[in-house]
């Protein structure tokens, strides 16, 4: 390649000219300078100056990236770079530097071998570096005998972590009832741009004056990692007692999962406690009833089951058979004397001994009475001819 550079008019004693590198010829060649000097009329002098010089080649880092390309602090940033020639050949098997400005100070990272296609990647733990928002970095190699050394900053703008969570307290139902069982949600939201980590441990409550409260609901899987812009509910059990109001404070603590960095929020609302209504207890009272009638129903059914089931399995005997009685002929005669019989002897009666009386008018008139009626049916049998005699 040849380029002339020349001046007119120039009456200094230094001739100064630039030439660019693209210009000049590389090792192994050399590149040579031929200066020649003619005056007014182009008559050039008799003797020539002329110079040579052996050129290095210049070296330069590129195909520079940073992933994530917008890092926050508490980032892995990897910074990834390849070494090449001013004409963009790669250059293996180099050692290169990774450094960081830190207070006027260059602080070596780490170092690397520059693969077979000059390539180089660093993993740089951001949480490590100073706590400046801008970090400068710089790549460096020393060179060679053919190749010259080469430095190159990069900068890199590190975001900061916006921890922000919110909440709020709100009761499940209109109201609060004394001497019952209350529902209290705790709404939670990541209003930040990090992601956190909540855990139970990291939830505890402050109530006055003092009742029994427990987490029923959570979701554990979302609070492990909440993302930005995530909502949860956590459902907490509270047993109030006769009180007119109740104070409740939580307090939460968050963990930033990149940065480890602690975040802790409270919330506090006052909750008024009201008296059950007259038709609160009829349900319950209502619910007793119908729940113990059903126990009774299902009790009587059961024994009623159980009764059949213990009939069918007992197996059926015959019926003894008894031998017919024989009966005798008696007499009419005869069974009209037996009844005879029994009214004439009155039972023993183990009786101390009375005075008899004597029987008054009226007495005397039925004891007649009932002679003239015996006689009558012993008249009545004779004629008959079912008395005794015939």
């Amino acid at each position: 390649m040849i380029s002339l550079k020349y001046d007119t008019e120039k009456t200094s004693e230094t001739i100064v000219k630039p030439f660019q590198r693209y210009e000049c010829n590389y090792l192994p060649e050399q590149t040579t300078f031929v200066v020649n000097v003619y005056d007014e009329n182009y008559v050039s002098s008799y003797e020539q100056f002329i110079y040579s010089f052996g050129l290095k080649l210049n070296s330069k880092f590129s195909n520079i990236t940073i992933n994530p390309s917008n890092p926050t602090r508490g980032d892995l940033v990897n910074l990834t770079s390849r070494l090449t020639t001013e004409f963009g050949d790669g250059i293996p098997g180099k050692n290169i530097t990774l450094q960081y400005y830190d207070i006027n100070v260059w602080q070596n990272i780490s170092s690397q071998i520059s693969d077979s296609n000059a390539y180089t990647s660093f993993l740089i733990d951001s949480l490590e570096l100073n706590d400046e928002d801008k970090l400068i970095f710089r790549l460096t190699w020393v060179g060679d005998s053919l190749i010259t050394k080469k430095a190159q900053n990069i900068t890199v703008n590190l975001y900061r972590a916006d921890n922000a969570l919110s909440a709020s307290l709100q009761q499940s139902g209109l109201q609060i009832f004394k001497s019952q069982k209350s529902i209290i949600k705790l709404f939670l939201s990541n209003t930040g741009n990090s992601e956190l980590r909540i855990t139970s441990s990291n939830i505890t409550f402050n109530i006055d004056p003092e009742l029994e409260i427990k987490i029923v609901q959570i979701d554990y899987l979302k609070l492990n990692q909440f993302k930005p812009g995530e909502s949860s509910e956590i459902l907490m059990e509270l047993s109030v007692s006769s009180i007119n109001e109740f104070e409740l404070t939580v307090f939460l603590e968050a963990l930033n999962i990149l940065t480890s960095e602690n975040v802790s929020i409270q919330v506090s609302k006052t909750f008024l406690v009201y008296d059950a209504p007259l038709a609160n207890y009829l349900n319950i009272f209502l619910t007793v009833i119908i729940i113990g009638s059903i126990l009774v129903v299902w009790a009587i059914i059961f024994v009623a089951i159980r009764r059949l089931i213990r009939k069918i399995e007992t197996p059926i005997e015959e019926p003894v058979k008894k031998k017919p009685r024989r009966g005798r002929y008696v007499k009419v005669s005869e069974l009209e004397e037996i009844p005879k019989a029994k009214e004439e002897t009155p039972p023993k009666k183990e009786t101390k001994k009375k005075v008899k009386k004597k029987p008054s008018k009226k007495v005397k008139k039925e004891l007649e009475k009932k002679e003239k009626k015996s006689t009558d049916l012993d008249s009545l049998l004779e004629e008959e001819g079912l008395s005794d005699n015939k």
